[in-house]
């Protein structure tokens, strides 16, 4: 019989393992903007949005990957402010400034007010006057 303890731990691991990459509330609460984006956009563009929201969540980043760029690509606003945190920030892959600027700049031309700030951030970091 396996110990009080162990099976806690276990438990622990379990959930930690199946949950989406961890984040602060500041990125929390720009998921969540996109998310109620999201709730304003064609049927069909919510369905995908949503299947790349539960593979995020699962922790099934590059699934994710696909259904939000399929979205974004289709006309999705909430998909393109979530890749935009998803690439600027490294949620769950290494930060691919390029994407992030892509999609920060078209999330931000629709409205999603983090995005702009977030895009001018990731230039700053990754180029310098000297390299453009």
């Amino acid at each position: 019989m396996k110990s009080p303890k162990y099976v806690v731990l276990c438990s622990a691991l379990l959930a930690a393992c199946a949950s989406g990459p961890s984040m602060d509330a500041a990125l929390q609460a720009e998921m969540a903007a996109a998310d109620e984006l999201a709730a304003s956009e064609a049927e069909a563009l919510q369905r995908d949005y949503d299947a790349g929201r539960r593979y995020f969540e699962s922790g099934r980043v590059e699934r994710a990957l696909v259904e939000f760029d399929y979205a974004a690509y289709s006309g999705s606003n909430a998909a393109a402010a979530r890749l935009c945190a998803i690439y600027g920030e490294g949620l769950g892959i290494k930060v691919d400034p390029v994407k992030g600027v892509f999609w920060c700049q078209r999330a931000a031309r629709a409205g999603h007010a983090p995005a702009g700030p977030r895009a001018r951030q990731l230039f700053q970091t990754w180029w310098r006057e000297e390299d453009v």
